[in-house]
């Protein structure tokens, strides 16, 4: 007993390492930092929000669905509501849009326990074609990596979408690369704490600029790539261990009227729809990958499910974005992880990391040291581009509509929308409509009342 223990203790910390970097990325990611931009949420309420959420969805997942997968705030998700749910209650007349998008949230994570408990979920998850999914789920993905590359001076707005600058002059663009390059080399030797040193090398190779170059390059420290650049945010702690400062504007801040107002309406539906997409897919393939099921059948399906349901309901009320299954915790199975002991124990240890905040604020304080992270992660979200056919246009046009248009307009909404819209009146008019359920027309209905009444 003593050596199983050790043993899923073990595979917690390795998750645990794998994943610790969303601490430091998530609060400039909703706070708008790595956006360029201003959201309502504080750096150190989020801190808190991500570390307790991740520890509250670990423990779920351990005792209800009783698997070694780590649950917490998804990458994709926080997008979403910086970019969508937070114009969208703006729009709407919300006089602090980011509380209206929590309740957006919290209102999605129940539907969404409802349809886990109803056995409903999958059905829902179904109804949609597989490859569409994963398209949308891509769309995301390059749009990560877009908002990294443009956190590091790579790209910036302009007449169209981004304009390429790439000025290798500038510091944030060699300490990006610098990270890529490490977290590359260590990915392609099978480090599973990759992202974490790439993040801790980049921030370490900032100092280095920061400090050395006006001193022994003073041309350099004069230019405008120099002076332009986010550079002077990048500190070294003077000291590592530490509480963040205690604040908990997110804690049951969220505005679940605001977000009943009709304008919010669709994008809650999105959102679900995104939340079925994601996380069902993501938490199917870890439960195949561990062999922990047979088919999508199994009674362990409902439990899990019903566990990161409720993890998004909690996140919302911590003041985070929906929840998801971590791909990290693949790394924790590889390493024996067997029981829900060993997502019990990644939770814990992420609430335990909260200690290490000096080094968590000087990651996220300076957005360079953190794009590497987004690149990479939206690279690998891309990634599944390589599954889907392109040789039927019935599909391959909805499919394109989210690959292309994510990316390029940063309207997951819209683009969602409009995939979703035009996948049965394309199958319709290609002779195939039996291929499409009832419930993709109602989803189909939905969006076309969306761009006419509410776009």
């Amino acid at each position: 007993m003593i050596k199983r223990l050790a043993n899923e203790a073990l595979a917690g910390s390795v998750t645990f390492v794998a994943m610790v970097v969303v601490m430091a990325v998530l609060p400039d990611v909703l706070c708008g930092q790595a956006l360029g931009t201003t959201t309502g949420f504080s750096a150190d309420a989020v801190v808190w929000s991500t570390a307790i959420a991740v520890a509250v969805g670990c423990v779920l997942m351990g005792t209800i669905g009783r698997l070694p997968i780590a649950v917490g705030p998804t990458y994709g998700q926080a997008f979403f509501l910086v970019l969508t749910l937070i114009p969208a209650a703006a729009a709407a007349g919300s006089a602090e849009p980011w509380r209206t998008a929590l309740g957006a949230t919290f209102i999605a994570g129940t539907a969404l326990v409802l349809l886990s408990l109803l056995g409903l979920r999958t059905v829902v998850f179904r109804a949609v074609d597989a490859e569409l999914q994963t398209a949308i789920g891509c769309g995301i993905g390059l749009l990560i990596a877009a908002m990294g590359l443009r956190a590091a001076g790579i790209i910036a707005p302009g007449a169209g979408a981004f304009r390429l600058v790439l000025d290798l002059r500038s510091p944030d663009v060699i300490v990006c690369i610098m990270g890529i390059i490490v977290a590359g080399v260590l990915q392609a030797r099978g480090w599973r704490t990759a992202l974490l040193i790439a993040m801790c090398a980049a921030i370490v190779s900032a100092w280095l600029l920061r400090s050395y170059v006006p001193v022994w390059v003073p041309q350099w420290a004069a230019t405008e790539a120099w002076t332009a650049s986010q550079i002077q945010s990048a500190t070294v702690p003077t000291r590592a261990i530490g509480l963040p400062a205690q604040r908990f504007d997110g804690f049951f801040s969220l505005d679940i009227s605001g977000a009943l107002a009709p304008p919010m309406w669709m994008p809650t539906l999105l959102l679900l729809f995104s939340m079925l997409s994601d996380s069902t897919s993501g938490l199917l393939a870890l439960m195949h990958h561990g062999g922990f099921i047979s088919s999508n059948d199994d009674p362990r399906v409902r439990r899990a499910m019903l566990a990161d349901s409720l993890s998004t309901v909690a996140s919302s009320a911590l003041g985070v974005s929906a929840c998801g299954a971590y791909a990290e915790s693949n790394a924790g199975i590889a390493s024996g992880g067997r029981s829900g002991l060993t997502a019990v124990a990644a939770g814990a240890l992420m609430v335990a990391a909260l200690l290490c905040a000096p080094l968590v604020e000087a990651l996220g304080n300076y957005p360079p040291a953190s794009a590497p992270v987004l690149i990479l992660v939206g690279a690998a979200m891309a990634s599944r581009l390589r599954q889907l056919q392109w040789n039927d246009p019935a599909a391959s046009v909805p499919m394109l509509l989210v690959i292309v248009g994510i990316p390029l307009t940063s309207s997951i909404a819209d683009s969602m929308a409009a995939a979703l819209l035009a996948s049965p009146v394309l199958k319709l008019a290609s002779g195939r409509a039996r291929e499409t359920s009832v419930l993709a027309w109602v989803f189909a209905a939905a969006m076309l009342g969306y761009f006419i009444w509410l776009r």
